[in-house]
């Protein structure tokens, strides 16, 4: 580990499935925070919405863009037209999306048309 790097820990509830932590002592911590840049995974993304499959996870993926400067949402192209349990942002609140090169042109387009930066390996919908 570099020396110039320094981990917080917001503490709260570990899951086991994704080793996220979640619950009123991480949303607590977080809401003391803010973050230059933030990298929040999703299950779904469509032209209304960024969703995921946890409330616990969702509550923190919603105070991580809400303290960050900036915020990209992290997916592969799968990720794309599919809609998971838990509604965590709208497109319109997020910097950008990252994802593979995998990505439908029409996503690209439909996100282009809003001002919503795509990013992926090939430079596509920048």
């Amino acid at each position: 580990m570099r020396k110039s790097i320094e981990v917080i820990l917001t503490g709260g509830t570990l899951k086991k499935g994704t080793l996220a932590l979640v619950g009123p002592i991480a949303e607590n911590t977080l809401s003391m925070l803010h973050a230059d840049i933030a990298f929040v995974g999703a299950n779904g993304i469509t032209l209304d919405a960024i969703t995921t499959t946890n409330l616990l996870e969702a509550e923190i993926k919603r105070l991580m863009i809400k303290i960050a400067s900036t915020s990209y949402i992290v997916a592969d192209h799968s990720k794309f037209g599919r809609t998971a349990f838990v509604r965590f942002a709208e497109p319109n609140e997020i910097t950008g999306i990252i994802t593979d090169s995998g990505i439908d042109p029409k996503w690209v387009t439909a996100f282009k048309e809003r001002k919503i930066q795509l990013i992926t390996p090939g430079g596509v919908g920048k």
